[in-house]
Formats: structure tokens, sequence, C-alpha cells
């Protein structure tokens, strides 16, 4: 029997103090557009019939964020008398997976812009578009030097720490290659761009992916 039971979807809508709220329970329709190149994918969302309150917060860009968890619940286990009421530890790399359970994010990003709507006079909705790593896409800019005898390693480490303040970190990494440069090389510029250039040398293409940078070679 399958254990793909149960749908499974949470909507969580996140401040940059980290405060935010669950609209896991309202009717809400998405669309996210991930395309196999560097641009950030896209995830359009109607949220329906909430309270003004909520509707005025969202709109008003108490929240910076959005992330969408979807998948299967999976089958309930059964339950020994004597483990009712017992906590059970969960580790982090377990959580969505465990007894059956299959759901994780499919999308997590920046709030580019919300607007408000009617499909009739009784459902109203708000609708947010959100971009996986938009701000470290447009804003990252580097202005700094390696020293003599660098890698393209040390290039992509360099990149990496830029990007720490915009959350994002190490995803998938290629095989760098071995060469050593002989001279001192100057960066002042977008990251996006001399990330471009650290993937055309590893012959691999990158992407911001759930506030990671995955550079996939290109023969894998």
């Amino acid at each position: 029997m399958s254990k793909n039971w149960m749908r499974h979807f949470e909507l969580q809508l996140v401040g940059n103090n980290g405060q935010g709220i669950s609209l896991s329970d309202f009717k809400v329709t998405f669309d996210i557009e991930r395309n196999d190149n560097k641009w950030p994918a896209v995830a359009t969302l109607r949220i329906y019939n909430l309270s003004s309150e909520t509707q005025n917060r969202i709109m008003k860009r108490e929240f910076s964020q959005i992330k969408i968890i979807a998948g299967y619940d999976g089958l309930a286990p059964d339950v020994a008398t004597s483990d009712v009421g017992v906590v059970h530890e969960i580790s982090t790399s377990e959580q969505g997976k465990a007894n059956g359970m299959n759901y994780g994010v499919i999308f997590s990003g920046d709030i580019r812009f919300t607007v408000t709507g009617k499909d009739n006079a009784t459902d109203s909705w708000v609708l947010i578009q959100a971009c996986d790593s938009m701000e470290a896409f447009t804003k990252a800019f580097i202005n700094t030097t390696l020293a003599k005898g660098y890698t393209i390693s040390d290039v992509y480490d360099l990149l990496m720490k830029i990007l720490e303040p915009y959350g994002i970190s190490r995803g998938i990494v290629p095989e760098f290659p071995a060469t050593v440069f002989p001279r001192g090389k100057s960066f002042f510029g977008m990251v996006h761009s001399y990330l471009d250039n650290v993937a055309e040398q590893c012959n691999a293409s990158w992407q911001f992916n759930y506030g990671k940078v995955d550079m996939v070679a290109k023969d894998v």
C-alpha cells in the first residue's frame, strides 16, 4: 500500500526579525517557476479569505519571506498503549520522513510584491509573488582583491562570504580546477556575475536553491 497518503501543506510568512505566521489552514493556490539557469525561482500565491487584520499585515510588508512545505503525512502508525502521551525526539534530518511521512520545503524566497483582489462578492484574496534568494541575487556586491597564488576554490570561498549576510549557504559544489594563478585579482561587481565565471571554469551551472548556492557539473 502506498504511504503517500494524507496531503501535507504549510505556508509560513516570516519577517526580518524571524517572527512570522502560519497560513496553512486557508485555501491557497500557487505556481512555482524554476528555470534551468541561474535566474531565481519565482512563486506566485493567492491566499483566500484572510481577516482584514492579517491582510493589512501582509500588505504593509510586515513579512519579508515565505516558505512553502508540501508532501504527504503518510499512514498513521500503530502506537502501543505504553507509548501514548510519550514524547519521542526526532532529529532535523528525519523531520518529514519518519513513520511514512514524505514532505519538505518546496520553495523559500523573498517577497517581491503583494496585491489584493476578489473572485466574487464573498471570496477575497491576497496575491504574493516571491523570488528564491532575490535580495542576494540583486544586491550582493563585491569589492575586494585576492593576492597572487589564489585558486578557483579561493574565489568561490570569497563569494560565499559575501553572500552569508543574505542568509545564503553552500549547497552542491563541483570539483574545482587545481590551477594556481600567478597574479593577484581585483573583484568589483555583482556576485552573481562572478559565480557565472566560477561555474564556467568548472564546466558547471549554478542557481540559488532554498537559500543555498548549488553549482552542478554539466557532465553529471
